[in-house]
């Protein structure tokens, strides 16, 4: 049985939406590993992640979650930020077409240090909110 969790009266802050895009990408694994699996879309804010996952995980698992880049120069991903968390809801849902079991996961974000929290700002701005202005410029919504 998993753990199902709207999340709705715990947000402090925005939400923005992700899709795996070649710039940049976002792994993650249990605290203290260094398997890590990508995530496949979500959101993200400066207080924590959603995570699309084939992976389950229980409610307070603690989490690492890598943010990395691509250097242009070097064609290579490179980690921008690695911060920790913890499992604050765990959703599974069916793939229609494959039948197989994929999971939503919430990630809180632990209290950062003033540098991560000011790399994973800086992110959000120059990576998420860039690709949602420039999606609602060629959509007409913005």
């Amino acid at each position: 049985m998993t753990d199902s969790y709207d999340g709705q009266e715990r947000r402090r802050h925005e939400r923005h939406s992700y899709s795996y895009l070649v710039d940049f990408d976002i792994r993650f694994c249990p605290l203290g590993s260094d398997e890590f699996a990508i995530s496949t879309g979500g959101n993200i804010s400066f207080g924590g992640v959603l995570l699309d996952s084939k992976i389950s995980f229980s409610m307070d698992d603690s989490m690492q979650v890598e943010i990395r880049v691509r250097d242009k120069k070097q064609d290579e991903m490179k980690t921008l930020v690695l911060l920790t968390g913890s499992v604050a809801w765990v959703d599974d849902k069916q793939n229609p077409d494959t039948g197989e079991t994929q999971y939503e996961i919430g990630v809180v974000f632990s209290d950062q240090a003033d540098k991560k929290e000011t790399l994973l700002k800086n992110f959000i701005h120059e990576y998420i909110l860039s690709e949602d202005m420039i999606r609602k410029i060629l959509t007409g919504d913005g």
